[in-house]
């Protein structure tokens, strides 16, 4: 338990809280200890496709956050293993609005118009935000990878909500 904890969980009992009370608390903080840790273990990442100034789409690896971006709809996909994708995948494209695509099974092969790392797999260990809504953009390459169809969940964030920084990344309008 960190110092904070400690000292939160210590004013508590001097407020003359009783057990059960003090119980709750602790199981709380350790609950949120789990989840912090297993965040921090997670093997899922966020791969982040955006427009660079170049006219081109590049890749950024990042962490999977702790909250992610608010959200207007969501909608799926399946591919299926032997059977191309259609042509608007296979070419250069941008995405139409910013939004995360999720890997709910199988996996894909993406490429990206520029940078240092231009090939990368979308599969369940990572969230692909698609921000490369200008410029050259990305593609799929042809089909989905192994025997497996690769479902997709396309979600349209809510702009109304999100900004950019300093940096062009996009974030929650009020942090």
């Amino acid at each position: 338990m960190t110092p904070r904890k400690r000292i939160a969980f210590a004013v508590v009992l001097a407020l003359g809280a009783s057990a059960p009370i003090a119980a709750t608390v602790q199981a709380q903080q350790t609950r949120a200890a789990a989840a912090e840790a297993a965040l921090k273990a997670s093997p899922v990442s966020v791969v982040w496709m955006y427009s660079h100034s170049d006219g081109t789409a590049h890749i950024e690896r990042q962490p999977l956050p702790p909250q992610l971006l608010p959200a207007e709809s969501i909608s799926y996909q399946v591919a299926m293993p032997g059977v191309p994708m259609p042509a608007i995948n296979r070419d250069w494209h941008g995405a139409p609005y910013p939004r995360y695509i999720i890997t709910l099974s199988g996996s894909s092969e993406m490429e990206v118009s520029g940078g240092a790392e231009r090939k990368f797999i979308a599969d369940t260990n990572h969230v692909l935000l698609a921000d490369d809504v200008t410029g050259k953009g990305h593609r799929s390459i042809a089909r989905p990878i192994g025997d497996k169809p690769w479902v997709t969940a396309y979600v349209k964030l809510d702009m109304s909500k999100i900004k950019r920084d300093a940096a062009g990344r996009l974030v929650l309008a009020g942090g």
